[in-house]
């Protein structure tokens, strides 16, 4: 076990037994148990730390004591304990993740070691419990291994998110980023760029202010955009101020892919982006585009009742491939903007089947209702009126009594137009033979269905309308606008999977840093995502899976068993990795704890040779006297950095060679031509006492007297050498 002789805390008072022997170990009762044989008791103990010389009431305590007493642990070192499971999944899903997009990599190279561990454990954090709220993230992480040793505070990352994650480190992960895009093969594409907002309270954030609030309130608001590719990879991203146009803003993002050597084919855009100035702006700028039409712009209209119903079910306009039925013409959409796009027109069967269908359900349901509703209306009203009557006989007032008299049911809003509550007159025949309403017959308030609106909307289920700048045809448009639906999952994902769909933050500079790390956890996420549909299972099943990988503490160090199933290898095998790498992740877990860094494994390159041309006293060399070119020193060596090398580039070895003769001619030693001396300390060379700093030096190996323990690190009795075996080998 280890002890921890730069820690001290106080001896516990109760269970505690002090040996007083070698270093007066202190033992703590474990477990105590009555033995009915033995008619005494059986104690377990175990020692959790040694007696301090120089303090009776302290002791140095071991890991034994940090495991049993992790609170007092954390008091006296300020190091948390460490848990006996620790969950490992996400940390290797990372590390296999990097093995092919180099996600940690990039990371590191743009925020430095210390912040992009840290912003790697929030990303985790942020995955797995689907949320990006500060002071949940010490707590939730406590059992996961971490590229950190512990985890934060909500004090530290406030701290980091305010001041530590500067633009400029952003803005070159972002460039990293787009161009690692760029090397796997992302140039020329469409791009789905659609952005969204999020409600801003804090008043330290300048970019909060009034805009088109997604969640209809009156309320400032941030916004912000992403582009993404036409299967869902998140290539980059932008925060801007709320009241800015989406248009405007996407125009940031097309310069700045395009200034990182990414060529963009054209962009793929929501209705919110179908209005005159959006479209102007798309074409004063040069920039390609696909946009589903909102509303009944004016193209939108002529196209519907020129070929509205023309198109159904008519094997001409048939779109091969799916169930759609399309045709396209160029239109002037706006009557604010003379321009002339291509609007295609299509018609969904299966969607206008779906959307009919449920259209009357909605209608059945709400007619039930107001039936259902006017019935006890009517009673009720009846029963005010009786109420009154009764009151105007009594000579009171009806109004200082709260009579309150019943409404009369309202249609939903979104069904005014299906659905009208009709008012007859009152007749005798309402009445049954005992004086009461009768539901049976015919009432005094009637629901009737406005047929004409519903036929409308029966004959407009299943059509849409694209715009589009470049006359391309239905079958591509449909093609390519399919893909936007990518966009629309990446938000999903960033707002709902990830926890950022509302800024708890109150400073701008915070609010740049931590869409950032959202940003990068939806680019790891993406990459989990790819993995499940290869699968076909979901994305959140394949965190939860991995996330089930855990390591086990034995005798102060973790290990694992591999006991993972198909799923998880699959995961490993996906980005290019073995189960391998879990031991190496565990390993990496075991240094980081005992304070074990990774070094690089290389060898240091031996002294330069020294300039001897100022030497008076120097003795001729061989390439005085033979003509040839000769070094010396180091250089001789083959291996050594300091090597001549030829024009070809290859060391010139063959100039070594010295002949006897021309040794014997002139005065070289004998031992230029013999085989260098090797780099390292020379043979016999004894150390000093004392070292470099003055302090005594200490011999290397185990102590004299030093006794090993009964048992070895895993639980088997330690067995004494024996007599070497004789050499029986016959002479």
């Amino acid at each position: 076990m280890t002890v921890f002789y730069n820690v001290r805390v106080p001896i516990p008072k109760e269970h505690v037994t002090i040996r007083h022997t070698n270093n007066c170990p202190v033992e703590y009762v474990l477990e105590q148990t009555y033995d009915k044989r033995k008619k005494a008791a059986d104690i377990k103990r175990t020692i959790i730390g040694y007696v301090c010389a120089d303090s009776p009431n302290m002791m140095f305590p071991n890991s034994q004591y940090r495991q049993i007493f992790p609170d007092e642990w954390s008091t006296n070192s300020n190091e948390p304990a460490t848990p006996a499971y620790k969950k490992i999944g996400m940390y290797c899903a990372l590390k296999a993740i990097n093995n092919k997009e180099k996600i940690i990599d990039l990371v590191k190279e743009s925020f430095g070691d210390e912040i992009s561990d840290s912003i790697l454990d929030f990303a985790m954090y942020s995955i797995l419990h689907k949320s990006a709220t500060l002071s949940l993230f010490q707590k939730s992480m406590s059992e996961q291994m971490l590229f950190n040793k512990s985890p934060k505070s909500d004090s530290y990352y406030s701290n980091l998110f305010q001041k530590e994650i500067s633009q400029s480190s952003i803005l070159k992960f972002k460039k990293s980023w787009a161009l690692h895009c760029r090397t796997k093969g992302i140039d020329n594409v469409w791009l789905c760029i659609d952005g969204s907002n999020d409600d801003c309270t804090s008043k330290g954030v300048e970019l909060a202010e009034k805009g088109h609030a997604k969640s209809h309130k009156n309320i400032n608001i941030v916004s912000f955009s992403y582009a993404v590719t036409s299967s869902g990879l998140p290539v980059t991203f932008n925060v801007y101020r709320g009241g800015l146009v989406d248009a405007k803003a996407m125009k940031q993002i097309t310069d700045f892919l395009q200034e990182c050597n990414i060529g963009i084919r054209g962009v793929i855009l929501d209705r919110g982006y179908c209005n005159s100035k959006a479209i102007k702006f798309l074409c004063d700028n040069k920039i390609p585009y696909i946009v589903i039409v909102k509303g009944s712009p004016l193209g939108a209209e002529q196209i519907v009742t020129e070929y509205g119903e023309a198109i159904k079910g008519n094997a001409s306009y048939f779109i091969e491939g799916t169930t759609l039925f399309g045709v396209q013409k160029p239109y002037q959409i706006f009557k604010d903007y003379k321009h002339i796009d291509y609007l295609t027109l299509f018609f969904d069967c299966t969607n206008a089947s779906d959307r009919i269908t449920t259209l009357m359900k909605k209608i059945n349901r709400e007619k039930s209702r107001l039936v259902n509703a006017l019935a006890t209306y009517t009673d009720k009203l009846l029963n005010y009126y009786s109420r009154a009557l009764k009151l105007i006989d009594e000579g009171k007032d009806v109004e200082k009594e709260n009579l309150v008299k019943p409404e009369l049911p309202k249609v939903s809003d979104n069904l005014k137009d299906f659905l009208s509550i009709k008012v007859n007159a009152q007749s005798e025949n309402n009445k049954s033979d005992d004086g009461k309403s009768d539901n049976n017959k015919s009432s005094q308030y009637e629901v009737i269905i406005n047929t004409e609106n519903f036929q409308n909307a029966i004959n407009r289920k299943g059509l849409y309308s694209i715009l589009s700048s470049e006359e391309l045809s239905p079958a591509d448009i449909d093609k390519l606008y399919s893909s936007r639906s990518s966009s629309e999952i990446q938000y999903k994902i960033f707002k709902t999977e990830l926890g950022y769909g509302t800024t708890r933050i109150h400073f701008t500079s915070s609010l740049y840093s931590k869409f950032a790390v959202g940003f990068i956890s939806s680019i790891i996420r993406y990459q989990m995502q790819l993995h499940a549909r290869s699968i076909d299972q979901s994305t959140s099943s394949m965190i939860r899976e991995m996330n089930m990988l855990s390591e086990i503490k034995i005798n102060d160090v973790y290990t694992f068993s591999h006991i993972e199933n198909k799923r998880q290898l699959s995961f490993l095998e996906f980005f290019g990795c073995s189960e391998t790498l879990i031991d190496k992740c565990v390993k990496e877990d075991n240094d980081r704890i005992a304070g074990r860094r990774p070094t690089p494994s290389y060898r240091k390159p031996g002294p330069k040779p020294k300039d001897k041309t100022n030497d008076k006293n120097r003795s001729p060399v061989a390439s005085e006297i033979s003509g040839s070119d000769v070094s010396t020193g180091a250089a001789d060596r083959p291996n050594a950095p300091h090597t001549q090398e030829n024009s070809s580039g290859n060391a010139n070895l063959s100039d070594l060679t010295v002949t006897q003769s021309s040794c014997e001619q002139s005065d070289i030693q004998p031992h230029l031509s013999a085989e260098p001396k090797k780099r390292g300390v020379k043979p016999g060379t004894k150390r000093g006492d004392f070292n470099k700093d003055g302090t005594q030096r200490k011999k290397p190996g185990v102590q004299v007297g030093t006794k090993r323990n009964l048992y070895k690190n895993d639980g088997s009795l330690r067995q004494k050498p024996g007599p070497k075996p004789r050499n029986k080998t016959v002479v």
